[in-house]
């Protein structure tokens, strides 16, 4: 990617350290509460973060609601994709080269963008009453 080695092996470090950091926050939480609890809680809170979108679909319309919702998600993931690659061609050009020729830098602004852009879904988790998705429990 163009990098000086003293650059090239710093990103290395960096990389290494951000491993070993999840290595440990992960090692910890595994003794604290259990793989098999810990991949338990994590899947119940990702299935009812997806199922809340269901909590108000009627029971003879739910295999069309699935349905659409696959092909949406499916959809999103192309566009995101899009998107990033956009992103990363347009730092590029930003930077005075081109999408065919990338370097490293190029990619930082996308990736703050589409750290941003997760954020977002804050402010709409925000806004969810306390009763919301009461149905499903």
């Amino acid at each position: 990617m163009g990098f000086v080695p003293l650059a090239s092996g710093m990103l290395t470090v960096a990389t290494a350290i951000g491993s070993l950091a999840t290595r440990t926050v992960m090692a910890q939480a595994i003794r604290r509460i259990g793989f098999r609890s810990l991949l338990i809680g994590a899947t119940t809170l990702l299935v009812a973060l997806q199922t809340l979108g269901f909590s108000e679909i009627p029971k003879p319309r739910m295999s069309h609601a699935t349905t659409l919702s696959s092909m949406a998600q499916q959809v999103s993931v192309s566009i995101g994709v899009v998107f990033g690659a956009s992103l990363v061609s347009a730092a590029a050009w930003w930077h005075g080269g081109s999408a065919t020729h990338l370097m490293a830098r190029d990619f930082s602004p996308a990736f703050v963008v589409v750290g941003k852009m997760t954020l977002l879904s804050l402010c709409f988790f925000v806004r969810l009453g306390r009763d919301e998705g009461a149905e499903l429990r």
